[in-house]
């Protein structure tokens, strides 16, 4: 367990990443940064790239400045951002290619232009098909049918609800 340490000021943060070797050539701009981006995320987020030796004790830096921490933190926040979009793009992707194949198999008529809310177009999962806290929604503890609410034939005006949600 990490052990508990003492509230630094960033006047003390300052003075600890000198004390350590670290470069600080504009000061008011690291405070600032420091005041900002708080010190877990700008420092101690990259400072095994930036350490002469992550394992040994005490910290040192040689020929390291601030500046490398910035473009650090500056990287790592650009590739997340990047990341997160193109995961959310993938997403849209994902559902619009499962909407579309789904709705062109089983919605191809105006009569069964709702069978997308009708549950009983759906698989029900196995019991080892996925996670044991998803899959036992679908199941009654002690009955192994389609037992749950979502398995029940819908009425017309029941489906007609749902579609307008």
């Amino acid at each position: 367990m990490p052990r508990d340490k003492a509230f630094n000021t960033i006047f003390d943060q300052i003075r600890l990443l000198k004390n350590r070797g670290l470069q600080i050539n504009n000061l008011s701009s690291a405070k600032e940064h420091l005041k900002d981006k708080n010190y877990f995320d700008l420092i101690n987020g990259h400072e095994t790239l930036l350490l002469d030796d992550a394992k040994r004790s005490p910290k040192k830096y040689t020929k390291k400045s601030f500046d490398n921490f910035l473009r650090l933190h500056d990287f790592d926040k650009q590739f997340s951002s990047l990341i997160l979009k193109k995961i959310s793009e993938f997403e849209t992707k994902l559902k619009t290619t499962i909407s579309y194949h789904f709705c062109k198999n089983h919605c191809s008529t105006l009569a069964e232009n709702n069978n997308y809310i009708d549950i009983n177009h759906y698989n029900k999962p196995g019991l080892t098909d996925g996670p044991k806290q998803y899959v036992k929604y679908f199941y009654h503890s002690n009955d192994q049918e389609k037992t749950h609410k979502l398995f029940t034939q819908l009425s017309q005006p029941e489906i007609g609800k749902y579609a307008l949600m």
